[in-house]
């Protein structure tokens, strides 16, 4: 089902929101194809939380912050604009891979947090794990991480699942142990890209079953720069 995303002005003065100028409670109708760059942008989101924009649908305003904000991002298209739809070759990220600095050791029987923080706006879609001694039943999990308070408190119920978890990616998901000293794993989630805040961390909990050795680690992340 298609949803309509509208916004409605009750700040009580004129105000611009990516590049379009809001009367005083006026309703606007989210464009189509610009619908994910707003439910993308840092203003948009704080103008709802502040309660100085709410979103509406075509019954009316949306109950609850929370629930605005999930229908903002929430884009299921009906149809596809081909002359508002970029040629397949135009450029809008550019790839950003890198990895962790170090090479992580678990032992048997525990569980580490593997933390890499993201130091410039990022947008993530998968990465890799090469693991020496990876034994059998041996697991990871994978979320996005406010370790060091980044967000602030008034905005972390709204945008967090849990807090300090600001979002969870992999639940749960064993190793692919091929029976060789060194065990390569791929996690691939393009097209679908998450959008990763300066100062966050991509945090990987890896969890060795009770045999084999100390288990060293080196993680890879699939990572771009938007243009």
């Amino acid at each position: 089902m298609y949803s309509i995303c509208k916004l409605k002005n009750i700040s009580g003065s004129v105000t611009t929101l990516q590049g379009h100028e809001f009367q005083i409670d006026e309703l606007y109708q989210i464009p189509d194809n610009l619908r994910i760059s707003w439910a993308s942008s840092d203003s948009v989101l704080s103008a709802i939380y502040d309660e100085d924009f709410e979103v509406h649908d075509d019954y009316g305003q949306i109950e609850g912050i929370s629930n605005q904000l999930d229908w903002l991002k929430t884009y299921i298209p009906k149809t596809v604009d081909v002359a508002s739809t970029p040629p397949f070759s135009e450029p809008t990220h550019r790839t950003k891979f890198t990895a962790a600095s170090n090479i992580e050791t678990v032992a048997a029987n525990s569980s580490e947090n593997l933390d890499y923080q993201v130091t410039s706006e990022r947008y993530v879609y998968g990465g890799s794990l090469i693991v020496e001694n990876a034994e059998v039943g041996d697991y990871i999990s994978a979320c996005i991480y406010d370790k060091d308070s980044v967000i602030p408190e008034a905005y972390r119920e709204a945008l967090c699942e849990n807090w300090p978890i600001v979002a969870t990616y992999i639940e749960k998901h064993f190793l692919s142990v091929s029976g060789v000293c060194n065990t390569y794993d791929e996690i691939n989630t393009y097209p679908l890209n998450a959008k990763i805040t300066a100062g966050l961390y991509m945090r990987i909990v890896y969890t060795a079953v009770d045999s084999g050795s100390t288990r060293n680690i080196g993680v890879n992340y699939r990572m771009a720069k938007k243009l």
